[in-house]
C-alpha cells in the first residue's frame, strides 16, 4: 500500500514540475518508471522535485544532494538515477550524468534516461552518439518532445539542416502540448537553423520568438547576426549586446 501511495504523489510531483515554468528542461523530460522500493527514497526525490519547483539559490546541487541520498537508499530506482544525470548535465558534467542515465537505462529501459543521455553527449558534441540515444527514446514514446528537439540539435551540431528542420516538423505533428516556453525553443532551434541555410524565413520566426524569450540570449544573438547581415548595424550591435548582458557569447 505504501508503494502505491508512493507511486502515486511521485506522479503527482512529476506532474506539477513540468507545468513549472521549465527553464532548463522540456515539459516532458522528467516521468516516473519504476517506484521505488524505499518510502525514504521516494521522499528524497520528492524533495529533490520540490527543490527543482522552489527555484531558490543553487537549486540544482541541492536537488542533486536528494537524489543521490536517494539512490544510497534505493540502489534499484531507476528514477532518481536519471534524475541525479540531468542534474548533472545541466550542472556542467556530462561524464557523470551519462553514467547515471546507462546506470537507469540498466535498470529500466526508459524514456527520461535516454533524453538525459542524449543531452550529456550533445555537451560533449558526441552528436551521431546522441541521435542513436534519441532515436531510443523515440522508439520508446514518440508522443513527446524533447526526444525530436534532441535529435535535431545534434543534426543541427553537424550542420545538416535539412535533418534538423525534418525531426522538428516530425516532432511538432507527433507530439502532445507544445506550448509556451517549449515552442518558442523549439522554434529558436528552427529559426536558427533558416539563418544557418540562408532561408529569409529565420528573420521572421527570430523576431517571434525574441518576443517570447527575451531573457535568451540565444535569441537575441541570432537575431543580431541577421540584422548585422541586413545592414542595421546599430540594431545588430543592440541585440548583440543584449545577448552578452544575459550570459551568451559563442565567440
Amino acid at each position: 500500500m505504501r508503494n502505491l501511495i508512493s507511486s502515486f504523489f511521485f506522479l503527482a510531483f512529476l506532474s506539477l514540475i513540468a507545468q513549472h515554468n521549465p527553464k532548463d528542461n522540456f515539459i516532458n523530460e522528467y516521468k516516473q518508471f519504476c517506484q521505488a522500493n524505499s518510502y525514504n527514497a521516494f521522499l528524497a526525490s520528492k524533495k529533490g522535485i520540490e527543490i527543482l519547483m522552489a527555484r531558490v539559490g543553487d537549486y540544482h546541487s541541492k536537488a542533486l544532494k536528494n537524489f543521490n541520498k536517494a539512490i544510497e537508499l534505493d540502489s534499484s530506482f531507476c528514477d532518481a538515477y536519471y534524475l541525479a544525470g540531468s542534474m548533472h548535465r545541466i550542472l556542467g558534467n556530462p561524464v557523470k550524468a551519462i553514467e547515471l542515465a546507462e546506470k537507469s537505462i540498466r535498470l529500466n529501459e526508459n524514456y527520461s534516461a535516454y533524453v538525459t543521455l542524449g543531452n550529456a553527449m550533445l555537451l560533449q558534441k558526441e552528436y551521431n552518439q546522441a541521435i542513436q540515444r534519441f532515436d531510443k527514446a523515440i522508439m520508446i514514446n514518440s508522443t513527446l518532445i524533447d526526444g525530436y528537439y534532441g535529435k535535431a540539435q545534434a543534426y543541427f551540431g553537424i550542420k545538416r539542416y535539412q535533418e534538423v528542420i525534418a525531426a522538428i516538423e516530425k516532432g511538432k505533428n507527433e507530439t502532445e502540448n507544445i506550448i509556451g516556453y517549449n515552442k518558442a525553443k523549439v522554434d529558436l532551434l528552427l529559426g536558427k537553423t533558416y539563418f544557418a541555410s540562408n532561408d529569409s524565413r529565420a528573420f521572421e520566426l527570430l523576431v517571434s520568438v525574441r518576443n517570447k524569450l527575451k531573457n535568451d540570449g540565444e535569441g537575441s544573438y541570432f537575431l543580431g547576426q541577421l540584422y548585422l547581415e541586413r545592414g542595421d548595424k546599430k540594431k545588430s550591435s543592440k541585440f548583440i549586446e543584449q545577448a552578452k548582458s544575459l550570459g551568451y557569447n559563442p565567440d
